[in-house]
């Protein structure tokens, strides 16, 4: 079994290139590819190979450093209070929510076109007053909520991590608040009504209404996803091979994510690119 497990890591050591020992920093998930130092929140998908298992990490970072890492577990809470703090909660305020635009609150797998407004996060008001919160909507909301934009972040930025227990853990990022230096930061930057009205139509509680079956169109969607990805993979027969070995043949919804990321390291970046515009038209339903 251990023995399986090292040719497991090393064969994806050749496809994510390890962090690990002295040179392990969490804070690699705040590098965002650009000149300016990341402060804002990042949300990531971490899979773990270990156990085929993914887990989703809502972070802050300040400068480029990881100040604050929670676990979201298995699903990303959509429109649900969370507390983001490591203090009691009677002495914060800083409980947040996260809420999708119409056109995307009904996609099941978080796979979006980089920097797409995907929708909104909530903050400045505290757990107790969260029951509150969830009765507004859009800009129906208080003048002490803040509002900032959750932007669809490069996938390509992955990066992978061997820490002390073994575990191999691909962190992929997905949704982060625009980038903003922290010697200019202010939470209001964003505030819609100096910003255009931005969030206009991003509904707090995702309160949206449908002309189809919502299942039937998220199914739809999904199915077409997965087929475009077994039809990519069907052209990579050097890849397609070994995935077969890992995850059998068929992409389905549970190893997709898996499957997209060996696929972007064996195609060029225009390559996937154009793939991740095939699947975002794939998952789309408005």
């Amino acid at each position: 079994m251990r023995y399986a497990f090292i040719t497991l890591v090393m064969h994806f050591t050749t496809y994510f290139p390890l962090v690990y020992g002295a040179n392990l920093d969490q804070s690699r998930s705040c590098y965002n590819g650009k000149k300016v130092p990341f402060t804002g929140y990042r949300l990531e998908n971490q899979l773990n190979i270990k156990n085929w298992k993914s887990e989703y990490h809502l972070l802050y970072c300040n400068d480029n450093k990881l100040i604050y890492d929670l676990a979201l577990n298995d699903t990303i809470p959509w429109t649900i209070p969370i507390s983001f703090s490591n203090t009691k909660k009677s002495l914060n305020k800083n409980t947040l929510e996260l809420a999708r635009r119409k056109s995307f609150a009904l996609r099941s797998l978080p796979i979006y076109l980089p920097n797409t407004l995907v929708g909104a996060m909530y903050s400045g008001f505290s757990e107790e007053e969260s029951n509150d919160f969830l009765r507004i909507s859009g800009n129906d909301k208080n003048h002490e909520t803040l509002t900032t934009p959750l932007l669809a972040d490069n996938i390509l930025l992955h990066w992978g991590e061997l820490n002390s227990r073994l575990d191999f853990i691909v962190h992929v990022p997905l949704l982060s608040t625009p980038s903003v230096d922290s010697r200019r930061y202010d939470p209001r930057f964003f505030d819609s009504t100096v910003q255009n009205d931005w969030d206009k139509f991003i509904s707090a509680t995702e309160s949206y209404s449908y002309n189809f079956d919502s299942r039937l169109g998220v199914r739809k969607c999904l199915d077409t996803a997965i087929n475009v990805l077994n039809s990519v993979l069907m052209n990579l027969p050097t890849v397609f091979g070994k995935m077969q070995k890992f995850f059998g043949p068929k992409v389905s919804q549970e190893n997709l994510f898996w499957k997209l990321l060996l696929i972007s390291k064996s195609v060029s970046k225009e390559r996937f690119k154009s793939l991740l515009s095939m699947l975002d038209i794939a998952l789309s339903y408005d």
